[in-house]
């Protein structure tokens, strides 16, 4: 399994997700970030059972970074649906 986040393009602009994969290439959006603009980078460390996660996003109307803690909790429960499940 794995954990990574990258840009996604929508009709509306850019945003910052996270995304599980498996072992067969399927992947499934489990996080959407508020962002926009010039967004993307995403930093993770998983420490604790938390998975802390900054990245940048103009969507404020400057550049900031920003940082959010996911619990453990929820990730684990992401990986026990397939991932091509929403």
């Amino acid at each position: 399994e794995l954990i990574f986040g990258s840009r996604k393009y929508l009709k509306d602009g850019p945003k910052t997700a996270l995304y599980l994969g498996d072992r067969n290439g399927n992947l499934k959006e489990i996080v959407e970030f508020t962002s926009g603009g010039d967004t993307s980078y995403p930093g993770l460390v998983w420490k604790d059972n938390k998975l802390y996660v900054s990245f940048y996003s103009s969507h404020e109307d400057k550049t900031s970074i920003y940082f959010a803690v996911i619990p453990g909790n929820y990730i684990n429960d992401q990986y026990k649906q397939s991932p091509g499940e929403k």
